[in-house]
């Protein structure tokens, strides 16, 4: 997931809050307000129910304040409506309380990709192509995306590569 995370205090760091062995973490921004944007990847959470997950987007907070229980998604305008659908399904009230684009500064590693690359590379990441083994190929992950597969790859490694740039300061 990728969050954004203010400290009250501020000595916290993320590693004390997420205080798991498993869970990689990757500071990508720091923000004006001091807000930071990590993306971690941890074991998945549980969910009430699995169909919440069908919607696509990526659920990324949990909050549970004032006997309100808040929830992060991030997702493009079909995801987010697939997902207030499945909301109303299931019978939960909800509020929009906010809904606003995620922007990435240009320091940040994501902010140097294209809307396309970034595309290519979170879904690549989340349908399984990096992992060990694979669950996903190149020519599968083209036709989820709906390209070619020689297009979806040159977007790959483009992103990739400005990923990679950003991370080693190249």
């Amino acid at each position: 997931m990728i969050c954004r995370v203010r400290f009250k205090e501020g000595t916290k760091k993320i590693d004390e809050v997420l205080a798991e062995p498993s869970a990689v973490i990757q500071h990508l921004d720091r923000e004006s307000n001091g807000a930071h944007v990590y993306y971690i990847k941890r074991k998945p959470l549980r969910v009430p129910s699995p169909s919440v997950l069908t919607a696509g987007g990526y659920l990324t907070t949990f909050e549970l304040k004032d006997g309100v229980f808040r929830v992060g998604f991030l997702g493009g305008a079909k995801e987010v409506g697939r997902f207030l659908r499945l909301l109303r399904r299931m019978s939960i009230q909800f509020k929009v309380a906010s809904l606003t684009d995620a922007k990435f500064s240009s320091d940040s590693p994501l902010g140097k990709l294209t809307d396309k690359q970034r595309k290519v590379l979170t879904s690549a990441y989340r349908l399984g192509y990096y992992d060990l083994p694979k669950r996903i190929n190149s020519e599968d992950l083209a036709h989820r995306l709906g390209m070619r597969s020689s297009t979806m790859v040159v977007h790959r490694i483009k992103a990739e590569r400005r990923i990679l740039a950003a991370l080693l300061n190249a």
